[in-house]
């Protein structure tokens, strides 16, 4: 564990403060970046095998021990949201917005996924973060204009996208964009790839540190193009990056992962709360769409001929997966329900734990399928036979990076 994890764990409790100083012009002999985003809409770890990393709450706990350090720069480089348009990502979207305004990031990147749930959402972004708030090719939106940089300590923070035309989309621009010159420096948060990163370290060659976004894991060491660093918070939220920088020059780098060891902190717990409550006030869980099929009759209509069977998975996990959410406020939210019950999706499945609590749990047919014929007619109709197909629906690599089949499948034998 490195030493800016021990002291989150330390400081966790304590509010998230520290004065940002963004007074252009002011400078710093050392200073440190603390470096966020890429959340995909993930604001809480989200697993069935540990350890679970990740999360907003861990985040503002690490950044207060950074403060608590030295001057500290927060920055963000946006996909608050999956890319997908919906209610509860827009809800996503102003929980993450408020939680990094109670952590005083200085610059926000807005990413082009921001932009696909429309101007609405990057509105309501903007109301939240105000100035931090930055975009390429925005400062001359008619509906909502960005600055595309601001000043921290001194240091310029620019945004840069390879996403320009989503941008320009939700913010009502229709201007070119107006590329970095060779001589910038500071910082780039660029909405692109490792590729991309390298492209725009080699014209723009005096830039100090580039963050860029990725798939999986965060860089585990910078990359030098020249003297310009690149580097990626990786996906989901899932580590905290951190640069110290002297005379505005990179010199250390550091990844703090999100594990169970950090402690929530309190002000971005009240948020996230807050955004549970939403979420369950809303009724996503009712009103998400449903197809058509076969009835779900629950796994309490198996028991009298699979006796065996029954025994196992009543003392399996599967069995308290709802329980587990409940425990956790996630029961009535949608993107968790999923995969801890029977049937979801389904008009004749699982509907809310109120109306159909005889579904609620991973049961017999969430992977042997829809059971009332085979329970009427147990002869002539029988049930499928699965295998490890029917897990990895749900034991995905994210969400379960330690799943295989043969040992998980060894606890649940029958």
């Amino acid at each position: 564990m490195n030493s800016v994890a021990v002291r989150a764990i330390s400081l966790g409790l304590a509010a998230v403060g520290g004065s940002l100083g963004l007074l252009a012009g002011r400078q710093s002999n050392h200073v440190t970046l603390a470096i966020l985003g890429d959340f995909k809409g993930q604001l809480s770890p989200c697993g069935c095998s540990k350890p679970m990393v990740g999360g907003i709450k861990r985040a503002a706990s690490v950044v207060a021990a950074l403060r608590a350090s030295g001057p500290t720069i927060l920055l963000s480089n946006g996909a608050f949201t999956d890319g997908t348009v919906g209610e509860q990502q827009s809800m996503k979207a102003r929980a993450i917005a408020e939680s990094l305004h109670v952590m005083q990031a200085a610059a926000v990147n807005l990413s082009g996924d921001d932009c696909v749930s429309g101007f609405g959402n990057v509105s309501t972004m903007q109301s939240v973060l105000g100035p931090a708030l930055i975009a390429e090719g925005a400062k001359s939106a008619d509906r909502l204009p960005l600055q595309d940089a601001t000043v921290a300590f001194g240091l310029p923070v620019h945004a840069v996208s390879s996403q320009l035309r989503q941008i320009s989309g939700a913010v009502g621009s229709s201007a070119p964009s107006a590329r970095l010159s060779d001589d910038a420096v500071g910082i780039a948060l660029l909405d692109g790839s490792a590729a991309d990163a390298k492209k725009l370290a080699a014209t723009s060659p005096m830039l100090a540190v580039i963050v860029y976004r990725s798939s999986g894991d965060a860089s585990r060491h910078e990359t030098k193009v020249g003297e310009t660093w690149l580097v990626s918070p990786g996906s989901e939220g899932k580590s905290v990056l951190s640069i110290d920088l002297t005379d505005n020059a990179p010199v250390k780098y550091a990844v703090t992962k999100l594990t169970e060891n950090i402690v929530d902190n309190p002000a971005v717990t009240a948020i996230y709360q807050r955004y549970l409550r939403e979420v369950s006030n809303s009724n996503l869980l009712e009103s998400q769409p449903k197809i058509s099929s076969a009835k779900y009759v629950g796994s309490a209509k198996c028991q009298s001929c699979h006796s065996r069977a029954t025994k196992v998975w009543a003392h399996s996990q599967h069995s308290s997966a709802m329980k587990t959410l409940a425990s956790q406020l996630h029961d009535r939210d949608p993107d968790c329900v999923s995969c801890h019950v029977v049937g979801f999706g389904s008009a004749r499945g699982f509907i809310s734990p109120k109306k159909t609590p005889n579904l609620g749990g991973v049961g017999c047919e969430s992977c042997h399928g829809s059971g009332d014929r085979h329970v009427r007619w147990p002869k002539s109709v029988r049930m499928a036979k699965v295998g490890k197909a029917s897990c990895v629906s749900c034991h995905v690599s994210t969400q379960s990076p330690g799943f295989s089949f043969p040992a998980y499948w060894r606890r649940i034998a029958h």
